[in-house]
């Protein structure tokens, strides 16, 4: 199945758009925008772990929802947030 001109430009914008943040260092830029759709290392970095633990526990379990787009792999700023929630423990009282 052929993609359309349109989703062809589509996808080349998200990854030109991909690789223009790919080097932002500042986490909260990158949470600003919910459905901006961040790369592994970078969502690595926000969770603070390794980019091979995003890989091996995180996303193969299916605790976090990711997009693939072509070969990429892609996670929402959302869907981090949504998994940073489920993973928040009550203090005790």
């Amino acid at each position: 199945m052929k993609k359309s001109g349109a989703i062809k430009k589509g996808l080349g914008a998200i990854m030109k758009d991909t690789k223009t943040i790919e080097n932002e260092t500042n986490i909260t830029d990158l949470m600003t925008d919910k459905n901006r759709l961040l790369s592994e290392r970078q969502t690595a970095k926000i969770l603070n772990v390794s980019f091979e633990t995003l890989r091996q526990s995180i996303r193969s379990k299916g605790k976090i929802q990711y997009y693939k787009i072509n070969s990429k792999v892609m996670f929402r700023v959302n869907d981090i947030l949504d998994y940073l929630d489920r993973c928040k423990v009550e203090p005790k009282n």
